[in-house]
């Protein structure tokens, strides 16, 4: 029912941007924008259902006597981290479902119910934590190099990630990246150099 135009994390870490619109074809005419709201993925628990309606922050609520919106442009600052209950002063190392829901205001019977999902993630923050791996391995000769666990696994959890997020698997995205996230906040050089030159 809505297609996301765009949905990133700015350069400065500081701004999500959500771009979104009503799918322009001719049965949701009458169909608009009644609510988008961001959930952080620390926030879903393991049914992929939100834990606590307090940690949702809403960017936008249709209200009674406004116009009526079939698109969009947000860009939500670091004040939605307290509303989530995020600690961190920026969007870095986040996961957040947008959530957006729509009304009918037409004769037509849609299911209007229905809520549009997507996931965002800092990308950056993807390569950064990848990028060390890569470059240990260098060190040693991708030629000479038969096995990184490390990497193995970070390239595995990576797919599983993209995965989940292509079929909508809204538990295993947040319980995915949990797991990623170790990655990023430990770092990942290869202590001892390539472990199958040693």
């Amino acid at each position: 029912m809505v297609t996301f135009n765009e949905l990133r994390i700015d350069e400065s870490k500081k701004h999500l941007v959500i771009d979104c619109a009503v799918e322009d074809i001719a049965s949701y005419a009458d169909v608009y924008i009644d609510t988008v709201d961001l959930v952080h993925y620390s926030n879903i628990d393991s049914n992929g259902l939100i834990i606590d309606d307090d940690k949702v922050y809403n960017v936008y609520t249709y209200e009674t006597g406004d116009d009526a919106i079939k698109s969009d442009r947000w860009s939500v600052g670091t004040n939605a981290l307290t509303t989530l209950g995020v600690d961190a002063d920026d969007f870095g190392l986040g996961l957040f479902y947008v959530i957006i829901s729509c009304r009918n205001d037409g004769e037509e019977e849609i299911d209007s119910d229905e809520k549009d999902i997507a996931v965002v993630i800092d990308w950056e923050a993807v390569y950064s934590a990848g990028m060390p791996f890569v470059a240990s391995i260098a060190a040693f000769g991708f030629d000479r190099c038969v096995g990184n666990l490390p990497f193995e696994e970070f390239i595995i959890l990576w797919n599983a990630l993209q995965m989940a997020i292509a079929v909508c698997d809204y538990s295993q995205i947040a319980m995915l990246w949990r797991k990623f996230l170790r990655f990023t906040s430990n770092g990942t050089t290869l202590p001892g150099g390539c472990p199958c030159n040693n």
